[in-house]
């Protein structure tokens, strides 16, 4: 398997060949099917998988077993670090799209980084980001926004993050339920589909068959931060 396989993955960038040969004995790329539930929360695991393309969401069951997302893994980056340790997965990943991933072996990884400073820096810098997301994430899980400009701060970041722009705006490049957002914002899917028609009637966005298109970033982020 050729390491150069996607320039997103800057975390084998200006790593030791030997860090390169160690991880290739045991790296595969896998094709896996959209709604497969990748791994769950408290299972072992050996593996550390990267996306390579797709989209796929980690999440926890609450106490009511309903799912809350917690983010979505981004293109090129390491989506179950936190097993680096030794321990069980701390949440669950589903694939919300065909997805590609490089499959390697966590032991074989922990041998490359124990010897290479360059590798260990880009585990940390990545793990650095993740806990900044994670602390941003916990901030809009609050109660303190109303509802409905929870679901346009919400919005603004998936099109800021995952979004192409078209004609019509700035649609976000993935299938996105009512059920999957109100997944996102931790409400209910009866309140999230009256709130999303609220936004639309007012022209802050176009939903098409799970496709959301945000007409104005600049707008519906006013909207958002307004008291």
């Amino acid at each position: 398997m050729a390491m150069n396989i996607d320039s997103s993955i800057t975390l084998f960038d200006d790593i030791k060949t030997d860090s390169y040969k160690k991880i290739e004995e045991s790296a595969k790329v896998c094709i896996v099917k959209k709604g497969t539930c990748l791994y769950n929360e408290h299972q072992q695991v050996d593996d550390l998988y990267i996306l390579l393309e797709g989209t796929a969401i980690a999440y926890k069951k609450t106490n009511d077993l309903e799912r809350r997302i917690l983010f979505i893994h981004r293109k090129g980056e390491i989506m179950n670090e936190e097993i680096l340790d030794g321990q069980k997965s701390s949440s669950s990943t589903q694939c919300i799209t065909d997805v590609r991933l490089l499959v390697i072996s966590c032991k074989s990884f922990k041998q490359a980084y124990m010897h290479d400073k360059v590798l260990l820096n880009h585990v940390m810098e990545h793990m650095s980001l993740r806990i900044r997301r994670m602390y941003h994430m916990s901030k809009n899980a609050t109660n303190v926004l109303r509802l409905d400009k929870k679901i346009a701060a919400r919005l603004w970041k998936l099109a800021k993050d995952f979004g192409k722009d078209t004609s019509e705006g700035r649609e976000i490049d993935f299938p996105l339920s009512i059920t999957l957002l109100s997944e996102f914002v931790g409400s209910t899917r009866e309140s999230v589909s009256r709130q999303v028609k609220v936004l639309q009637d007012a022209g802050y966005l176009i939903m098409k068959k799970k496709r959301f298109i945000i007409c104005d970033m600049n707008r519906i982020c006013v909207y958002a931060q307004s008291k």
